[in-house]
């Protein structure tokens, strides 16, 4: 037991005088590794509803809906943040490029309503 404590007290003298390991976010920029999986955004112009972004996610956390009319076709990316592990597997296996992943963090959200959205 004594010698777990010399142990913990070294690590803490060691800690006390080292930098802090975490970023004082907003006061200092962000900066994000090459490939980093942010927040997924959403191009309609190029979603062609083939719908394998639905069946490729693990977590089923994506819709994809058409919004539009029989002649002309509208899709809507329907997004649920709380249920999203951000794997990127919908954006991999997107064959025209609509869904990509951005550098944006989520924002927290309170409710479960909330984090179903629109993109």
């Amino acid at each position: 037991m004594a010698r777990k404590l010399g142990m913990l007290s070294g690590e803490a003298l060691k800690n006390l005088f080292s930098r802090p390991a975490t970023v004082p976010y907003p006061r200092e920029e962000l900066h994000f590794p090459a490939g980093y999986r942010g927040r997924v955004s959403f191009d309609p112009a190029a979603c062609t509803g083939c719908r394998s972004c639905m069946t490729d996610c693990p977590a089923r956390a994506i819709v994809i809906v058409d919004a539009g009319r029989e002649d002309a076709p509208q899709y809507e990316c329907h997004l649920n943040l709380g249920r999203c592990v951000y794997c990127g597997h919908c954006v991999d296996v997107c064959p025209t490029g609509s869904l990509k992943n951005t550098a944006e963090l989520t924002p927290p959200l309170l409710t479960r309503k909330e984090m179903k959205s629109v993109l």
